[in-house]
């Protein structure tokens, strides 16, 4: 097909040359023979050919223009340390947190903690942490590459993590903990409301009422006292005084 749309281009560029270069004339011999020449037989009159209608060429291509694709997400990305399933020993405070990732972290982007759907901190460039384990029980961990929105692009498989109910001790330990820092963040509130600083005294309001709650899950409750047994119905003593026989 693209063969034969060049030797139509060729002829009819040929014809449009013959007719603007040079006059054609037509002769006939006496045996009928047509003969067509750019030179005049027998004073032949030139012919006027008819104006041909030529296809105009195809308009240019456009250039392609690049796609840009977007960035690949990270092939390796998980907790590598603790494994999954694993049980912390009774006493134990805090856990570390090693993350696997590759390629690294790319601009702009962070590292983020949950757990059991809560943010552990702020989130930051490093593969390592360190968390407290506070409640006793199951813990679900999952890390989260987040931008500097704090939008997640990317997250691990969750890491079960089994914390053994912590001791009389280790519980005496967090309560105190808890209060002193209470009482921090009440004295910080008190400051920042003499400073005339609202937002940061609304902060330490809300941190110091938070340990308090802390210290408060961890109070062991005293043991409620047994209770006298109440005399049965229909005895003397629900009777009125006056009707007791002597």
């Amino acid at each position: 097909m693209g063969r034969v749309i060049y030797i139509i281009s060729v002829l009819i560029t040929s014809l449009i040359s013959a007719s603007v270069l040079a006059d054609i004339y037509k002769s006939v011999d006496k045996e009928g023979n047509v003969t067509y020449s750019d030179e005049p037989v027998k004073e032949e009159k030139a012919l006027t050919l008819p104006i041909l209608n030529v296809i105009p060429p195809p308009p240019p291509r456009a250039a392609e223009i690049p796609v840009t694709k977007a960035p690949r997400s990270y092939k390796i990305f998980n907790v590598t340390v603790p494994a999954n399933d694993t049980t912390v020993p009774r006493g134990q405070k805090e856990i570390t947190v090693e993350i696997a990732i590759s390629p690294l972290l790319r601009p702009g982007h962070f590292i983020a903690l949950d757990l059991n759907g809560n943010r552990i901190g702020e989130p930051r460039k490093g593969n390592r942490f360190h968390i407290e384990l506070i409640y006793p029980g199951t813990q679900r961990l999952v890390a989260n590459i987040v931008n500097k929105g704090g939008t997640v692009v990317q997250m691990t498989p969750a890491i079960i993590i089994h914390n053994v109910a912590p001791g009389p001790l280790t519980t005496t330990i967090i309560r105190e903990k808890a209060l002193d820092a209470a009482k921090k963040h009440k004295a910080n509130q008190e400051k920042a409301l003499s400073e005339g600083d609202i937002q940061k005294a609304k902060i330490e309001k809300a941190l110091s009422e938070a340990n308090i709650k802390k210290a408060n899950r961890y109070t062991p409750k005293a043991p409620q006292a047994p209770q006298a047994p109440q005399a049965p119905r229909g005895s003397q003593h629900d009777q009125p005084i006056s009707n007791i026989a002597p």
